[in-house]
C-alpha cells in the first residue's frame, strides 16, 4: 500500500508558529517605522483677504480664474 504525499494527520504547528512569529515581527516593525518618523507638516495659514497669485514653476505662466474671488 503507498502512502499519500501529504499525511492529512501531521502536524502543521511549526508552520503555523514561523508564519505568526513573521507576522508579529511585521507588525512590531511597522509600529516601529511609525514612532521613528517625525509629525506630519501642518498647512499653511492662508488669508482670505489677502491677494496670492498662482505661478507655474516650469512655465512661468500665471493662474488666471475669471469671476472668482
Amino acid at each position: 500500500m503507498t502512502q499519500p504525499l501529504h499525511d492529512p494527520t501531521s502536524p502543521r504547528r511549526p508552520h503555523r508558529r514561523r508564519t505568526t512569529f513573521v507576522l508579529v515581527g511585521a507588525l512590531i516593525a511597522s509600529c516601529a517605522a511609525a514612532l521613528v518618523t517625525g509629525p506630519s507638516a501642518n498647512a499653511a495659514v492662508i488669508d482670505p483677504v489677502a491677494y496670492y497669485q498662482i505661478v507655474s514653476r516650469h512655465s512661468g505662466k500665471a493662474v488666471d480664474i475669471a469671476d472668482q474671488s
